[in-house]
């Protein structure tokens, strides 16, 4: 029976989200007020090879995993941002911003469900009309902060989140500056609230677009532990550089080089109380993300990480798609990922087939997207000690289901 549900719970999220995406941006609107919504859904059943609900390949070292017939858990995340004021115009305005999160697991089962407060801040705009904050944004709360990621693995890089507060949008003439201070560093506002992290954050953000072609940023985040903190090292910091360029194609080759030491070996939002002080991270990622005349699209990436304390690690992957016929598509994702620690190495390979029915447009964003997949993995003997996935008794699997996904 709970396969059933599920399944007639994905039919009806299909229906839901293919007739009412274009009223739901929009929810109330005035000349002063306006109530706009905003999420991401995907929903699912599978199966493994040998029997039993599906069950997801990751390398216990690696910090994600390719996405694509990967996923192994109902993950909704709603949104809403109010907004008292012109958002579109010279005047000020002030807008409320919340989300939050949802995530059921197991596949088909679903017995545990967790929520989230994920954001909860307050925007203001064009307070100042005068001097060098004229059009700048103040902020404060928990939020999402300019994150980068990268999707097939879904691998937010570039991510300053946290419970805080800011301005930015400050125009210097070589960009737009941005000044943040976030006093705890996680994911959801429960647990910012309840003080878990030990470290206080500062970043200084500079994006400036040279042109169509062109877009650079770069950023230095510094951290300092807490008087009592319980800690190996005090500081620790990132430092975070990206292009993206465009090419004659419609495609796009972001590049990324990071660096992290000590408490922010990480190169993330979130710090290492346990990293030495001379600990020192870096990593180079590489993505290409093309739309070809609506009949082929493809995201490819490369990641090279090295920790002078921990696991080093290496993944390459891509998800190519192509139009079958009509709103019909299909799309094969191949990912690799190595780690490596105390002089072995752990190897996974992971490959899905997917016939996918976009509604929304063929291009590689666009939603919903419903998925018939089906995924084989393949891992050696240092990832199986590592318990990758001990359901499968062996250094092979494969898995299989539907899916569907879909971004308002």
């Amino acid at each position: 029976m709970r396969y059933r549900v599920s399944f007639v719970a994905i039919l009806g999220c299909i229906a839901a989200t293919g007739s009412l995406a274009a009223e739901w941006p929009v929810l109330y609107e005035s000349p002063t007020v306006s109530l706009k919504t905003f999420g991401y859904l995907r929903a699912g059943v599978g199966g493994r090879s040998g029997g039993g609900p599906q069950r997801c390949f990751q390398l216990p070292d690696a910090p994600v995993k390719y996405r694509l017939g990967n996923e192994c858990e109902t993950y909704v995340e709603p949104g809403l941002i109010l907004t008292f004021g012109d958002a579109d115009g010279p005047r000020a305005s002030v807008d409320i911003n919340y989300r939050a999160a949802f995530i059921g697991t197991e596949y088909n089962d679903y017995d545990t469900w967790k929520d989230y407060t994920v954001e909860a801040w307050i925007g203001l705009d064009d307070f100042v009309q005068d001097g060098p904050l004229a059009g700048a944004k103040f902020w404060a709360g928990q939020r999402f902060y300019k994150r980068q990621d990268v999707h097939i693995h879904d691998f937010f890089y570039f991510n300053g989140t946290g419970l805080g507060f800011g301005v930015e949008q400050i125009e210097t003439g070589y960009g737009q500056l941005s000044l943040s201070y976030f006093d705890e560093s996680t994911f959801d506002m429960a647990s910012a609230l309840n003080n878990v992290t030990p470290y206080r954050r500062y970043e200084v953000r500079l994006e400036n677009e040279v042109s169509d072609a062109l877009t650079w940023r770069g950023a230095l985040d510094l951290r300092f532990a807490r008087d009592d903190a319980d800690v190996r090292s005090d500081t620790g910091g990132t430092l975070n550089v990206e292009s993206d360029i465009g090419d004659w194609n419609n495609g796009t080759l972001t590049v990324s080089g990071q660096l992290g030491w000590g408490a922010g070996r990480t190169m993330r939002y979130f710090s290492d109380p346990g990293a030495p002080s001379d600990a020192i991270g870096t990593r180079l990622i590489a993505s290409y993300l093309t739309n070809r005349g609506g009949d082929f699209a493809m995201q490819t990436t490369s990641v090279l990480e090295m920790q002078s304390h921990e696991r080093d690690w290496l993944s390459l992957g891509a998800r190519p798609i192509w139009r079958i016929a009509g709103d019909f598509h299909g799309a094969i994702e191949a990912g690799l990922d190595l780690t490596r620690d105390d002089g072995e190495t752990a190897r996974l390979a992971k490959i899905t087939g997917a016939l996918l029915w976009k509604p929304g447009g063929p291009e590689f964003f666009d939603r919903p997207s419903l998925r018939l997949y089906a995924t084989y993995a393949d891992w050696n003997d240092v990832a199986q000690r590592q318990d990758i996935a001990p359901v499968y008794g062996g250094t092979d699997g494969a898995t299989f289901g539907v899916q569907v996904e879909h971004f308002w």
